[in-house]
């Protein structure tokens, strides 16, 4: 009977080495660990004493069968970047086993996040990652990593954006809550709730701790759906890193549900000093993301600016000065709409606060024409390299890919009417691109993703026919 187990085994192994049996990676590793456990366990039993046998096959067992959690919460808060990245290498965790060198070097950056990073050690894993053969979810966040690492926050959102919107089957959960986890703390750091809100709710793919934060964020801005205490105290205790959210959970606690919607608004000016000193507490305000508050605030030192015309003629003149009244009030419209213009790419969500033929508007048509020339000069170098058959290395073409659907996320943000002339500027260029990656390069992850975000504002019925199919075949094929 040994034999002819031998001799099945024998050929399926020949069989599957020569291509006509196709085995799931996962399968093979889950069969490799199966088999070296196995052997460690006799060997351990064969040579050591009873005790030790004990330790031994303990120590087997972890390094076998969990080395993520060993990684997670033993060598990342060690700050072992490099231990980090060997043992995910060694150990293949069956989670991680379709980008096993991109895995290692997410928990090596987490690990180095830890401590005060290195351009050496930055450049160690920036090194590993590009040499991986295969850059999916975990690449992304790993490159989304050591982009914050570097302190290239801009480059961080833009990868850990296009990591959370991924598809199930290019990302695994643990590595999905990495990437989300970042953008909730960078909106909630800056005082973006609505933001927080919008990761935390999510329709797919809900996370126990970013749930719990959008529901925190809920009491702070005093949305209607705000939870009562006893399902704040739910989430909360349910929710992992209690210790370091209590704060905060305190803080909702105490505000009440049904507190009233309106900003508070500024003093009433009685002059250009007292308008700028409520512009400078407006933007306080705008720290928490109140644009009503601040087009407020704006447009009252704009207010004070006209009242005050003919004390600049008059001062002018006195000052033998070639200029005019109405030059000294556009330059300084021109200061106004250059101090709004940083806070609404950063949040475009203040933009729904602008009046009509405000100053607000006019930064925000600026930061629309900034973004419609960053994403047509993007889509110019699709269709160049595209034509050339040019590429560039897998984890720059994420970078470019994410830069791109960052660029065209905020716009929509911020002008929700753009979303038909948006499609029509990257449909072509986007797709044919994707194509060439799918057909040409055999990156079928990238191609694959770039074919959901257009098929997510196709808006011709040709065009989502065309999208969907592609999409299918992006998901045959990973």
């Amino acid at each position: 009977m040994g034999a002819v187990a031998g001799v099945i085994i024998v050929i399926f192994i020949v069989r599957m080495l020569s291509g006509s049996i196709k085995v799931p990676p996962i399968a093979l590793a889950f069969g490799a660990k199966v088999g070296v456990f196995a052997f460690t366990a006799a060997m351990v039993e064969a040579t050591a004493p009873d005790v030790a046998s004990v330790v031994l096959r303990l120590v087997a067992f972890v390094l076998i069968w969990a080395p993520t959690p060993l990684v997670r919460w033993i060598v990342v808060p060690l700050r072992m970047p490099r231990t980090a990245y060997w043992t995910v290498r060694i150990c293949f965790p069956l989670g991680l086993i379709k980008e096993i060198e991109a895995g290692a070097v997410v928990y090596g950056a987490l690990a180095l996040a830890r401590k005060s990073p290195s351009n050496k050690a930055i450049s160690w894993l920036e090194r590993k990652l590009r040499n991986a053969q295969t850059i999916q979810g975990c690449g992304v966040v790993a490159a989304g990593l050591l982009a914050a690492l570097r302190k290239d926050i801009d480059r961080a959102r833009g990868l850990f954006g296009t990591a959370d919107r991924m598809h199930e089957r290019l990302i695994p959960r643990s590595i999905r809550a990495i990437a989300r986890d970042w953008l909730v703390v960078d909106a909630a750091r800056a005082g973006n709730w609505h933001r927080v809100i919008g990761l935390g709710l999510s329709s797919t793919n809900r996370m126990r701790w970013s749930y719990t934060m959008a529901r925190i964020a809920e009491r702070l801005t005093g949305a209607p759906q705000a939870r009562p205490n006893w399902l704040l105290w739910q989430c909360f205790l349910s929710a992992p890193r209690r210790r370091a959210t209590y704060p905060l959970f305190r803080r909702a606690v105490g505000v009440p549900r049904r507190r009233s919607m309106q900003p508070d608004a500024p003093a009433s000016a009685t002059g250009l000093p007292p308008a700028l000193g409520d512009l400078a507490r407006s933007l306080e305000a705008a720290n928490a993301h109140n644009g009503e508050l601040l087009d407020r605030s704006i447009d009252a030192v704009d207010r004070e600016l006209d009242s005050m015309h003919p004390m600049i003629e008059h001062r002018l003149g006195m000052l033998g000065s070639r200029g005019n009244a109405g030059s000294v009030r556009s330059l300084f419209r021109h200061r106004l709409i250059d101090l709004a213009i940083p806070l609404i790419e950063d949040d475009p969500y203040l933009a729904r606060a602008a009046q009509q033929d405000s100053i607000m508007e006019q930064a925000v048509w600026q930061v629309r024409r900034r973004l419609m020339g960053d994403i047509e000069s993007q889509c110019r170098d699709y269709r160049e390299r595209t034509a050339g058959e040019d590429s560039l290395d897998l984890v720059a073409e994420w970078e470019t890919w994410a830069r791109l659907s960052s660029s065209a996320n905020r716009l929509l943000e911020l002008d929700s009417t753009a979303e038909s002339v948006l499609f029509q500027m990257v449909f072509a260029p986007v797709c044919n691109f994707a194509v060439y990656q799918h057909n040409g390069r055999k990156r079928i992850a990238l191609a694959h993703d770039m074919f959901v975000w257009l098929l997510r504002y196709a808006n011709e019925p040709e065009a989502r026919q065309l999208l969907a199919k592609n999409v299918q075949a992006g998901i045959a094929g990973i």
